[in-house]
């Protein structure tokens, strides 16, 4: 009867005609080998169809190629926002030999330490950064990378990476004053209870900062929650905003989608009667009906960067190699005028 016995580290042995623990050195990387050899030993794991062990390769490389992202999901999150950044990173860790796991925040810590005692992770990725995080006081002790995504504040004791949201407002309210805005109207949305995180902070002081230099008035408009039925009430403002250099800025990309159809259902024409600038993706931007002016906070270069810096630090933990800076990067915004923004379209 034909084995059906899964090949072993010993058959790719035999076959490249090596020592066992060559094999285990060619997998780990902890010694040097000839690429003559490496070759040898590769052409006998494709030919036998070996895939190693993930547990032991585990423990012969002292890593598990995994790397831990902890972000909130709940029935407020929004894809169009969320998903670029997730796709980023997988995309990154699997370039570097890694896989994600995603781990819930419910018991975010105690599932760090689990996870980090048993060396089933390699770094952790830490999204949704709040005032004081208690999460990265505790992952200064597990002793494995930690990479903050978002400002935790100085001082710092990660390489954080976060969207540079000073500079996303700056980009937006230069387009309304390039177009001849004269009246903001920021729009907000309270998802899942928003207090606390720091790029909220920046983004009003920085916006109320915008109005004041730049002459142009604010109007902001607090949806009570994320039910397109609590933005409704902008319809009733539409006759009255229609051609006097009204300018609306949408931070989340459903309410943006919503937005923009009620105007197109109440008659108003987006750019030329009411400006819209929209905080979300270039695709998001060109997909909707009428492509939408666009701030995007590049959450692919962002989700990479993240990445690059946790196996970055992980290479340094098991070398000789200087660890990633402690501090912050801010990754560059783009902005992209589109057909809901266009010059003089207010009435003089």
């Amino acid at each position: 009867m034909p084995s059906h016995r899964r090949p072993s580290s010993k058959d790719v042995a035999a076959m490249a005609g090596v020592s066992q623990s060559t094999v285990s050195y060619v997998m780990s990387g902890a010694r040097p080998i000839s690429e003559q050899t490496r070759q040898k030993v590769e052409r006998a794991m494709r030919q036998l169809g070996y895939v190693p062990d993930a547990h032991a390769q585990a423990m012969i490389s002292n890593r598990s190629h995994i790397i831990g992202l902890i972000t909130e999901t709940t029935e407020n999150t929004q894809g169009a926002e969320l998903f670029p950044l997730l796709h980023a990173v997988q995309d990154a860790a699997q370039i570097h030999g890694y896989d994600i796991i995603l781990v819930s925040p419910k018991n975010d810590i105690a599932d760090m330490s689990r996870l980090a005692r048993a060396k089933l992770v390699d770094a952790f990725i830490i999204m949704d950064i709040r005032h004081h995080d208690e999460r990265l006081a505790a992952a200064g002790e597990l002793g494995i990378p930690v990479v903050p995504f978002g400002d935790s504040g100085a001082p710092y004791a990660f390489r954080n990476v976060a969207y540079d949201q000073r500079t996303i407002i700056d980009l937006a309210f230069r387009e309304m004053h390039d177009i001849g805005a004269r009246i903001a109207v920021p729009v907000a949305d309270a998802r899942g209870g928003t207090k606390g995180f720091p790029f909220l902070d920046v983004y009003e002081r920085r916006f109320r900062e915008c109005a004041n230099d730049y002459g142009i008035q604010l109007e902001p408009f607090d949806a009570p929650d994320t039910y397109w039925q609590s933005f409704e009430p902008l319809t009733r403002l539409f006759p009255k905003w229609k051609g006097q250099g009204v300018c609306l800025y949408v931070r989340s990309s459903r309410a943006l989608s919503w937005i923009e159809h009620m105007m197109l259902l109440s008659g108003i024409e987006p750019g030329r009667d009411i400006g819209l600038i929209g905080e979300c993706s270039d695709h998001f931007a060109q997909i909707q009906p009428v492509p939408i002016t666009n701030v995007s906070p590049e959450a692919r270069t962002a989700g990479r960067r993240a990445v690059e810096i946790a196996v970055a630090s992980i290479d340094s933990a098991l070398s000789d190699v200087e660890p990633p800076r402690t501090g912050i990067e801010f990754i560059p915004p783009r902005f992209t005028r589109r057909a809901t923004t266009m010059p003089g379209f207010a009435r003089a």
